[in-house]
């Protein structure tokens, strides 16, 4: 289900069953795996890969750099509310980022 209240880029793609709340915004360059699950507010800039069975809690805020960085989320992370996921880096599988980190570095392991 997407929120009628979303804004969601052409330029991204979108799996199947996935759930996004009012008022996220999914840029160009992100990739969102299967029942992925979008909070209200988040903000997904991409280039940014979200695996499968991933949870972002409200007002999330996840931009990759322009200088080619990435961000990749694997599968079954979650990510807290109003948590900051800064450029080029990588939450592994099932990782878990409190919710209003502004560094996750601290709070999963990453790659």
């Amino acid at each position: 289900m997407i929120s009628p209240n979303a804004v969601i880029s052409p330029a991204s793609v979108i799996g199947p069953d996935c759930e996004i709340a009012e008022s996220a915004v999914i840029g160009a360059g992100v990739t969102l795996g299967r029942r992925v699950r979008v909070g209200a507010g988040c903000v997904l800039q991409g280039p940014c890969h979200v695996a499968d069975d991933v949870l972002l809690g409200p007002g999330v805020l996840m931009a990759a750099a322009d200088d080619g960085d990435t961000l990749e989320v694997e599968a079954g992370a979650q990510i807290g509310a109003g948590a900051l996921v800064p450029c080029d880096e990588t939450i592994g599988r099932g990782g878990r980022v409190e919710p209003g980190y502004e560094s996750v570095a601290r709070s999963c392991g990453l790659r």
